[in-house]
């Protein structure tokens, strides 16, 4: 069974996502997440991910420009998850 077989992901109010990006229920390691959805699916607070962010931990931050908001690709969530631990950013996990 794999991280992905058993994440569920709470429903958000959000902008709706077409159905073939992602199967409801489950991450999609090519989908691009808000902060907020990347501490829910973490399960830590939105200070959290902000904290980690600032410090240079957590998953790693994409941005499609310099002045936009951040986002956290799956895959960098699902490698923090694996880790279990924080994981540097720009670094990969161990």
């Amino acid at each position: 069974m794999t991280i992905t077989d058993t994440m569920t992901l709470p429903a958000t109010g959000g902008p709706q996502r077409p159905s073939e990006q992602t199967v409801p229920g489950r991450l999609n390691p090519d989908w691009l997440y808000t902060p907020g959805e990347a501490a829910r699916i973490l399960g830590v607070s939105a200070a959290t991910m902000e904290r980690w962010r600032s410090q240079g931990l957590g998953p790693v931050v994409t941005r499609v420009h310099p002045t936009a908001d951040p986002r956290y690709r799956g895959t960098d969530l699902l490698d923090v998850m694996s880790a279990g631990r924080e994981a540097r950013v720009g670094q990969p996990p161990p």
